[in-house]
């Protein structure tokens, strides 16, 4: 429905019993009557009637009006109830459904007051306003407006063509201003305070600073907790091995065994994610080369990228690659000086984990 301007009031009577209109009163092919009571006891308020009048015809160009002088002469000053009861049978006698009049109780104000005769029921509704130019004009309107929805729930097969084309516009209105517009729930957010267990199986492979150094197999096991803003911190336990076969490498191999700190940011509403991880760490690592045999504690940094399937609870997988730096390095060295083995600076690695979320 269309706002109201400001400073108007509307005020819902329902009369129950007020007079049921004849049959033959609702005519299927006779326009639909419209009494406008005329009540103005000056020039200047019988101005306005004229223009209400003239207004009305325009919104309700399809329903046949007609103005009628008020029976009592003090019509004006009467009680809204006794206003009623003096205009509802003069719309009976003239077969109206719909009886109008205004009404001045104060200098600047004026009230439209409408009637829309039903089955059995007559339902009243007054519009409140300033006395401005566009008054008439706004109530003339505004009184359509009212008229679609007094007759909003009565049988169609009761109601003339003519007002159910104004009920069917003040229909359309409702169900553009009330309809709710249906919006999908956002996904819910992943649970904070998670528990899990991850198991790791890398393979590592030597790109940078190597001699002899051959793909090592890494196995890591442990405790990811989630925080807020989805990042996983996970605290693991690893050890390492790898091992060349080559004559002249001399058999050479290498145990460790460690652990590290690990963040995982990931992106995506479903349930496959995927972001960037980070991971610091320190190796009690071994060396030997036949009978040289070197330990020592090698720091580890990594960085890739990770793919997970996301859940509340129960399995998932994931699956990374990166890079590794270990800025400390191992070098085994023979009896005449020859490097016979050295670690490699750079390492690349191919990550694959199965896990259980939500302990």
């Amino acid at each position: 429905m269309k706002p109201f301007p400001s400073g108007c009031a509307v005020v819902l009577v329902l009369l129950v019993g007020a007079p049921r209109a004849e049959a033959g009163t609702v005519r299927v092919n006779a326009p639909p009557v419209v009494v406008m009571i005329r009540a103005a006891t000056n020039a200047s308020e019988q101005r306005r009637e004229r223009r209400l009048f003239d207004e009305l015809g325009v919104v309700l160009d399809d329903f046949m009006l007609m103005a009628l002088d008020a029976e009592q002469p003090n019509f004006a000053r009467l009680p809204l109830a006794d206003q009623i009861a003096s205009v509802l049978p003069v719309a009976q006698a003239n077969g109206a459904q719909i009886v109008v009049w205004l009404s001045f109780p104060l200098q600047n104000q004026v009230m439209l007051h409408l009637i829309a005769l039903g089955s059995g029921r007559a339902l009243v509704r007054t519009i409140e306003s300033e006395r401005s130019s566009v008054a008439e004009s706004t109530m003339a309107l505004m009184a359509r407006e009212l008229l679609g929805t007094a007759y909003l729930f009565e049988p169609p097969k009761e109601v003339p063509l003519q007002v159910r084309a104004v009920v069917q516009g003040v229909k359309a209105q409702l169900n553009v201003v009330e309809t709710p517009t249906v919006v999908a729930p956002p996904p819910p957010a992943p649970p904070t305070g998670r528990w899990s267990l991850w198991l790791r199986a890398d393979g590592n492979v030597p790109v940078s600073g190597q001699v002899d150094a051959a793909p090592g197999f890494r196995l890591s096991l442990g405790v990811e907790r989630r925080l807020p803003a989805r990042i996983d911190v996970a605290l693991s336990a690893v050890g390492a091995y790898g091992a060349v076969n080559r004559p002249a490498a001399m058999g050479a191999s290498m145990v460790s065994i460690g652990g590290g700190l690990s963040a995982f940011r990931g992106f995506g509403p479903g349930a496959l994610t995927g972001g960037p991880f980070v991971s610091a760490g320190a190796h009690w690592s071994s060396f030997s080369v036949g009978a040289i045999r070197l330990s020592t504690v090698l720091p580890r940094f990594e960085a890739g990228a990770q793919a997970r399937l996301e859940a509340d609870r129960g399995p998932s997988f994931s699956a990374a690659v990166g890079v590794a730096l270990i800025p400390l390095r191992v070098e085994l060295q023979g009896a005449d000086s020859q490097t016979l083995f050295r670690t490699a600076l750079l390492e690349v690695f191919l990550s694959i984990g199965v896990g259980w979320l939500g302990l």
